[in-house]
């Protein structure tokens, strides 16, 4: 895919740091799903939204802009959040979770107990596709844990260390955009679109957060299973992560989401009451 990057390092067009009058600025956080890794910049769900967003409106301008970048996990979010996406006062954030993002130092730990690591870490964190691969050599060939059995291990019980920790960072992420007066909502992702997982029980403490915090959640993984068969999901052949067509799925979800509702009502705080369809 042909890649830029604007002048704040991210896979984005320039734009002003003061939004011009009418202007309804949505922030995009995540990962490599939501950075578009494999896939070119104006098929990512962000792209997508910010056209039929524009579409819609005849009295005000929509930017969605994307801060996302492969690798990054919850604390990682909450950086760029504070230091980057909070200065360009956006209207709304949308954070895009994906399965991994409670690993935060848990991972090395894990990495420390092995005894054979083909695939490096910061390979694994990046890439969907690094982390199959380290899977499967670790299935055949390493004596230690799975890194899925770990996690279980670690985060199985919610009231372990790792789940609380997991859990406060999140609620960190959602309570500093509400301390703004900023609306926030959630799109959840998981490996089962294109791997058999035990680890879709993280996925739904987030949809729990939300609930808890009153904001609104969109759950991808229902949507994606219906078209697991046949890789139509897949970047490419070898690569795991959400298509073109997997991307916009994701975007026609959010359109028929609360989230839209807020977003063409031009609302920058929810003021601790959630929308409802």
């Amino acid at each position: 895919e042909n890649v830029r990057y604007n002048s704040l390092d991210f896979r984005e067009r320039e734009f002003a740091i003061e939004k011009s009058p009418g202007t309804y600025r949505i922030a995009v956080i995540g990962d490599s799903f939501a950075y578009g890794q494999g896939i070119e910049e104006q098929e990512r769900f962000s792209n997508l939204l910010e056209n039929w967003l524009n579409e819609q409106s005849a009295d005000r301008e929509y930017e969605v802009l994307n801060f996302a970048r492969p690798g990054y996990e919850t604390l990682d979010e909450i950086d760029v959040l504070e230091k980057t996406v909070l200065r360009i006062n956006p209207d709304f954030v949308l954070l895009q979770w994906y399965i991994n993002d409670v690993q935060g130092h848990e991972s090395e730990k894990y990495e420390a107990g092995q005894s054979l690591n083909l695939v490096p870490h910061r390979l694994r964190r990046r890439s969907a596709l690094f982390y199959l691969i380290h899977e499967q050599i670790a299935r055949f060939t390493s004596p230690g844990t799975s890194f899925d059995d770990y996690q279980v291990a670690e985060f199985g019980d919610e009231q372990s260390p790792a789940s609380v920790a997991a859990k406060g960072t999140l609620q960190a992420f959602v309570r500093a955009c509400k301390n703004r007066g900023i609306a926030v909502g959630i799109v959840v992702f998981s490996e089962s679109y294109f791997r058999e997982t035990p680890l879709d029980f993280l996925a739904d403490r987030v949809l729990a957060l939300c609930e808890e915090e009153s904001i609104p959640c969109v759950d991808m993984r229902g949507k994606l299973l219906e078209y697991k068969e046949g890789r139509k999901l897949w970047a490419s052949r070898l690569d795991p992560h959400p298509s073109a067509f997997a991307n916009k799925l994701t975007a026609e979800s959010l359109m028929k989401s609360e989230i839209i509702g807020i977003w063409l009502q031009g609302q920058s705080g929810l003021g601790g009451e959630r929308l409802h369809k």
